[in-house]
């Protein structure tokens, strides 16, 4: 019987489509972007037909006159309710049966719990899209962005309520995450890494109206073709907070089954502090922009500033750095011994730096 309730609505897709290509399907010399334009319609037809009649095939969530509440009471069925929901092939109404539980005093449509339907007016698939675009863009801007892009056509509240309902979430995985750490409840990693690699770093973001400082994390390995398996954080909290989350995101990329670590940042005191508290044993790395520019300042007190001479001898400690012979590069600052008190302090101070 399944068998032949599938063969009928994949009769009824083909049916409503084939009507769909006769009218519409123009066959003959046209510009692409037509050709382009009638095959995403009739695509967006075709979605739009297979959700409505799987749906339509999961039923109204009806059991009879009576059923057992989750809370194992008695409920009652009160009828039936329509509901408007968006997803990503356009507006779809469901029919729901509801029922009304006496024990708990609470109502409810068994079918939502079947089709992941929740409060809002929009499918998962849909409040995930609309909260990523407002990761990049604010409330307004990812609601205009949303119908252009993708023809899903939200408002700016709604927009928000999606971004903020998710980073909700998220933070409450977060510190779910981090109590299992600290309490040493956390599962083994998926990862391996034969080296964890890390970066810390702030950057100022303009945020409800002034200027804040977001703290980005980063854990990630490297291979042949670059950098694999990284995995992010990011916070406006203060650092106290940020180290802890990137301790959590390290346990996830694997720390607890890697004993070489490292930590690549610009050498803020900050991240160092938190390095310190978290990841005692890792190697501190600082980055090749600013390990750059105290060679630069080494360079021009040492040769002058902008000469020949200390641009050449930055382009070979360059090559050093790339070449991943850091050891010859302080080498090369530590054995520049002037003899003017300033100098000498610049020298140790690119020479600990380093």
């Amino acid at each position: 019987m399944e068998e032949d309730e599938k063969q009928a609505a994949i009769d009824r897709v083909l049916e409503r489509m084939r009507k769909k290509l006769e009218r519409d399907l123009k066959i003959g010399p046209q510009r692409y972007d037509e050709i382009e334009r009638q095959a995403q319609e009739i695509g967006e037809e075709l979605k739009r037909t297979i959700e409505e009649e799987v749906t339509r095939e999961c039923g109204d969530g009806y059991v009879g006159n009576h059923t057992v509440c989750p809370c194992g009471g008695r409920s009652r069925f009160r009828g039936r309710y329509r509901k408007q929901l968006i997803s990503r092939s356009g507006c779809h109404v469901i029919s729901r049966a509801y029922y009304y539980c006496t024990s708990c005093r609470k109502g409810y449509f068994p079918i939502d719990d079947v089709l992941g339907v929740t409060n809002f007016e929009c499918t998962a698939g849909v409040q995930a899209l609309s909260a990523r675009f407002c990761t990049y863009l604010p409330f307004r801007t990812a609601a205009s962005e949303l119908e252009i892009v993708c023809g899903i056509k939200l408002s700016a509240t709604t927009v928000a309520r999606h971004a903020l309902s998710a980073g909700n979430a998220l933070s409450e995985e977060w510190a779910h995450r981090e109590d299992l750490v600290n309490t040493r409840k956390a599962p083994r990693s998926g990862y391996r890494p034969h080296h964890l690699q890390m970066s810390m770093d702030g950057a100022m973001i303009f945020v409800d109206g002034e200027w804040r400082e977001a703290k980005l994390g980063c854990c990630y390995e490297t291979g042949d073709s670059g950098v694999i398996n990284a995995s992010y954080y990011a916070t406006l909290r203060n650092s106290a907070v940020f180290g802890r989350k990137v301790r959590v995101l390290a346990h996830y990329s694997g720390l607890d089954r890697c004993s070489h670590t490292s930590v690549v940042a610009d050498g803020a005191r900050w991240i160092w502090q938190e390095t310190g508290k978290y990841f005692p044993h890792s190697t501190q790395v600082l980055d090749f922009y600013h390990a750059c520019e105290h060679l630069w300042q080494m360079a021009n007190t040492r040769y002058g500033d902008g000469t020949s001479q200390a641009r050449e001898w930055m382009k070979t400690q360059k090559e050093h750095l790339l070449d991943d012979k850091v050891d010859v590069v302080i080498k090369e600052v530590k054995a520049w011994k002037p003899r003017i008190a300033a100098k000498r302090e610049h020298s140790v101070n690119s020479s600990n730096t380093l």
